[in-house]
């Protein structure tokens, strides 16, 4: 595919230690199938009439709960199916050629892919004389404090993925994975900042969100093997770990119906003294996003077929509707006249702050670096109004650009714990600790087509909620940030030198915003 030119100066480097741098189905039925197709095709005006919905929505399920046990069960079935018949590197294919990561596009994209999966497995079950009731469930990751789910263990298990760098009994690291990092998450206000940020195309770069910055990556990175590559659909755990992406993503916007789409940005004029590029697309519409039609998927007769954002933003209006065991559904009415219509906010206010050359030191041997981040003039004194509470349209972010990537995939259990303020860190300061922001971790293959091209990586943390509990426990974050960043990873033993990561800037962005009416 041709790829737009990249908007990128990419570090090259290198370091000895561990060689790390841091950083044939039967057809549908005819009505299901045209359905899909009326839906989706590209050349087709998006639909803006729904039927009813039906009187019981399919409902993905916990795979911790006893129906969700059950679809498990079915889910283990369908995959034994699918490698026996020589399917299952299909959908890995299309993850590989198609999938969209650290921006906009990430999650519409995989929820349609999520979605020809399942209509894929349900037909199979047809093929083969069972039942089709199947949804596929997900894994909730704070359940069993973390534990991979013991169904995905076990020589002969068609659930088992031999290549993972773990073994049974692994726990995800709760400081990214666990119910309360999750929440944090899900009361974010802002589609960039929750599920990454604009791009003119899915296969470049924008920033990456913190759901998928965080827990999404960590999943993938610390499980290993097929899951830390673009062909992660070989492992069968990527469909529940994605299906919990997908409901977190469901859940969020019954949260927060005024911020479904990004918002619309306010004219950027960069400032005098800023010696960073401006990436254009920080100024593509909510509209752009919403009219994206993505190609490449696959219905079960193997036909190609695609689908809009837009037609993504309710898994209630999907062409086969469904919804999750835990989502309310109450504010989706069954018509498009009385539906809520998708609204963006529009940025009334933007000031921002920049420090190119961010990071100050190195400590090689104890894995941690320092930077630093000064207020504007301009910026003092919404960081002020901020603190005080004295605006509830105010948001501040954050954002780390030209983090260095693993080129390794094997390195990408790196994961980055980010303090604000901390007098003396040190390699074992803790997520606990009062002055932790968030964890972030990598998952970009180094050796992928065109997403393989990318060395860095552009991180946000929205720091709205954050900075006034910080002022709460009594740690003086008014006139500026200093981040303390410890690099966890149980393989390296030391970090490159100062030079090498003089590429990484730091940029606070104040916003105000208002519905559009």
């Amino acid at each position: 595919m041709t790829r737009k030119p990249s908007r990128r100066r990419f570090v090259r480097a290198s370091m000895s230690v561990g060689g790390f741098v841091l950083i044939g189905c039967k057809t549908l039925s005819d009505q299901t199938s045209n359905q899909l197709r009326d839906a989706n095709t590209a050349t087709l005006p998006v639909q803006t009439t729904y039927p009813p919905l039906p009187a019981k929505l399919r409902r993905r399920k916990n795979l911790s709960s006893a129906a969700g046990a059950k679809d498990l069960a079915t889910f283990r079935t369908v995959v034994g199916l699918m490698k026996q018949s020589g399917q299952w590197e299909t959908w890995a294919k299309i993850h590989n050629e198609f999938c969209p990561h650290n921006n906009w596009f990430f999650l519409p994209w995989h929820r349609w892919f999520l979605f020809y999966f399942e209509e894929s497995c349900r037909e199979i079950l047809r093929q083969n004389k069972l039942s089709d009731d199947f949804s596929l469930p997900y894994w909730n990751w704070p359940d069993n404090n973390g534990a991979i789910p013991d169904a995905f263990w076990g020589d002969g298990n068609p659930l088992n993925d031999a290549t993972r760098f773990v073994t049974k009994g692994y726990m995800l690291p709760m400081e990214t994975n666990s119910d309360e990092v999750v929440q944090n998450i899900l009361a974010i206000d802002d589609f960039l900042i929750f599920g990454s940020g604009r791009s003119s195309s899915p296969r470049e770069f924008g920033t990456t969100g913190q759901l998928e910055g965080t827990p999404h990556n960590t999943v993938h990175a610390q499980l290993g093997g097929d899951m830390s590559t673009f062909m992660s659909p070989l492992d069968p755990i990527f469909w529940v770990h994605h299906s919990n992406v997908d409901r977190l993503w469901s859940e969020w916007a019954a949260k927060h119906p005024g911020s479904i789409l990004p918002p619309t940005p306010k004219p950027r004029v960069p400032q005098v003294t800023e010696a960073i590029f401006v990436d254009p697309s920080e100024q593509l519409s909510p509209e752009f996003w919403q009219k994206y039609s993505f190609n490449g998927y696959q219905d079960a007769r193997g036909s190609t077929v695609s689908g809009t954002t837009e037609s993504a933003l309710y898994t209630e209006k999907m062409p086969v509707p469904y919804t999750y065991d835990n989502v309310s559904n109450k504010g989706l009415l069954l018509t498009d006249s009385e539906a809520p219509v998708p609204k963006s906010k529009i940025q009334t206010l933007h000031i921002e702050s920049i420090n190119k050359q961010a990071v100050r030191t190195v400590d090689s041997q104890n894995l941690i670096l320092s930077a630093n981040i000064s207020y504007s003039t301009e910026l003092k004194p919404y960081v002020k109004k901020l603190l005080s509470g004295n605006t509830d349209r105010g948001q501040l972010v954050l954002t780390i650009k030209h983090v260095p990537v693993p080129t390794d995939h094997i390195k990408h259990t790196i994961m980055l714990r980010f303090f604000a303020n901390h007098p003396q860190i040190n390699k074992t300061s803790s997520y606990s600790d009062p002055h932790f922001l968030t964890t972030l971790a990598f998952f970009s293959h180094g050796h992928h087509g065109d997403h393989g091209t990318a060395e860095s990586l552009d991180f946000t943390i929205d720091l709205t909620n954050i900075l006034p509990k910080l002022a709460k426990a009594g740690i003086d974050v008014s006139d500026h940030l200093t981040l303390g960043v410890v690099v966890v990873d149980r393989n390296l033993t030391s970090l490159p030198d100062l030079d090498f990561f003089k590429k990484i800037s730091l940029r606070l962005d104040y916003t105000e915003t208002e519905v559009d009416q």
